[in-house]
């Protein structure tokens, strides 16, 4: 694939020998969208018992730093944040017995 691509690449990205995974793609979502959605205690996951908000609250800000090693469980609890937001959306839609008012995360979520 590499030698497929060296017309196309540029030298420094070809000539690159290290992996980066989505991790990096993460970082940069929280540290750019933080400031408006740092109180996780308004997050679903949290409202519903499904996170801590305190040890949420910490691997965010750690995974903002970069220290954060499992980075995918973090993410799969973003996603599950995301669904539960989703059924917000259903519920403004005349499905109230679902209904739980959400808050607006939809930038930082959509990013990551």
């Amino acid at each position: 694939m590499r030698r497929a691509l060296v017309d196309v690449l540029p030298a420094r990205i070809f000539r690159r020998v290290t992996k980066v995974g989505a991790d990096e793609a993460y970082i940069r979502v929280l540290r750019r969208e933080w400031t408006g959605h740092a109180d996780v205690r308004r997050w679903q996951v949290s409202e519903r018992g499904f996170a801590d908000p305190a040890r949420l609250a910490d691997s965010l800000s750690r995974m903002r730093q970069g220290i954060q090693e499992q980075s995918g469980y973090l993410m799969r609890l973003v996603s599950l944040e995301r669904w539960l937001r989703s059924l917000g959306r259903i519920q403004a839609d005349g499905m109230p017995h679902l209904q739980k008012p959400a808050p607006d995360f939809s930038q930082l979520l959509s990013a990551i």
